[in-house]
């Protein structure tokens, strides 16, 4: 199930699973695949956690151990995550396309990009658009060492506490202040989402299950996992049965559509979907899995941060904008996301194989894990 390094390798494929979630709902076949980005947010507290949780009892000095976890995860983040929007920059400077990088290049380089959302040039560029969440990783990246790492153990878990009770409370005065501010209601659901503090829920619900030792402790992680997929499938049917308003006053149907303000959502469903999520990943760390064991899933897994960071661009100028426009159907998309899936993936394996393993190396070389 792990090995000597304390790497489980089924939860590669839970990352396999979360980013196929997100392709799945980028490419218009399924409503409810933006869960995939909070699995991502909740397997981050997970990892990162359980990273710090174990440095706190090293011997090492504090400055030696702040330098190793920034050191390994700029290594691993940033050299992907800048190239590309040099890239970008570059495509700009060639062709004045996309007219709006120029606008947005600052909170792109800043890891300030999530908090656009309520500017009046906002565009959604598809080239960047998804870099959102990733934003708002690595914000939790260099606020939480200073928690874990300074902070007494027991001032950790309080804190993580607060933060999973605190966060319905944040996203409701979120709603209120955008709201206050006359921003349309799609607006409103898509800056709260986005805003970092809205997802304190899904970092600590996953960071808890290393610092409270839970798959020590839990003996029947498939009845929790169980009995909250239950629960949240069915407060997802009771609101697919009531129609929600859109921007325009028209009604719609969805099972956890993402963004609407309808029948508070953005309070309490978030904090449904990373309790499942939560549970799921306590399931697969206590239980191992098949499924997420697969090779395909766990190499998908291994290299989704590539496919993360290319695959809005791939999808909309190639997929949506040549095919689907011209011939529509949701057949058409179906038959399409095989193919669009294996070149996503193909592009990632060239990125992480012949460059991102360059400073995966570097990482291990400089500060073993």
């Amino acid at each position: 199930m792990s090995s000597s390094s304390g790497h489980i390798r089924s939860l590669d494929g839970v990352r396999g699973l979360a980013i196929l979630l997100v392709l799945l709902f980028h490419a218009g076949l399924v409503g409810f695949g933006w869960m995939g980005v909070q699995l991502f947010f909740v397997l981050s507290g997970f990892l990162i956690t359980r990273i710090l949780w174990k440095e706190r009892l090293a011997a090492s000095p504090l400055g030696y151990k702040f330098g190793k976890f920034w050191t390994r995860r700029s290594l691993r983040i940033f050299p992907l995550y800048f190239t590309y929007l040099i890239a970008v920059g570059v495509l700009f400077l060639l062709t004045h396309f996309p007219s709006s990088y120029p606008r947005f290049a600052p909170y792109l380089f800043t890891y300030t990009y999530n908090y656009t959302r309520t500017l009046p040039f906002y565009d959604g560029q598809p080239l960047f658009s998804q870099l959102w969440s990733l934003c708002v990783e690595e914000q939790f990246y260099i606020v939480w060492p200073l928690v874990v790492l300074v902070c007494p153990a027991k001032v950790v878990r309080v804190v993580m506490v607060f933060g999973v009770l605190a966060a319905p409370l944040v996203r409701y005065l979120l709603v209120r202040h955008y709201s206050f501010a006359g921003l349309p209601p799609v607006t409103v659901g898509d800056a709260v989402y986005r805003h970092t503090l809205s997802h304190m829920d899904a970092f600590f619900l996953g960071g808890i299950i290393p610092v409270l030792s839970l798959p020590a402790r839990v003996r029947r992680a498939s009845v929790w996992f169980v009995s909250l997929l239950v629960v949240a499938v069915a407060l997802g049917l009771l609101t697919w049965t009531m129609p929600y308003e859109t921007v325009d006053g028209q009604p719609l149907q969805g099972f956890y559509a993402q963004g609407v303000l309808d029948y508070g959502m953005p309070v309490w469903c978030y904090t449904v979907i990373d309790l499942v999520f939560a549970s799921l990943l306590l399931l697969v760390v206590t239980s191992g899995s098949r499924f997420f064991s697969m090779g395909w899933l766990v190499r998908i897994g291994q290299v989704s941060y590539g496919i993360y960071v290319f695959h809005l661009a791939i999808w909309w100028y190639v997929g949506e904008r040549f095919v689907v426009t011209h011939h529509g159907g949701m057949l058409l998309r179906l038959a399409l996301f095989v193919p669009y899936l294996l070149v996503v993936w193909g592009v990632a394996e060239v990125s992480f194989r012949f460059y991102e393993s360059k400073f995966t190396r570097l990482k291990d070389k400089w500060f073993p894990a």
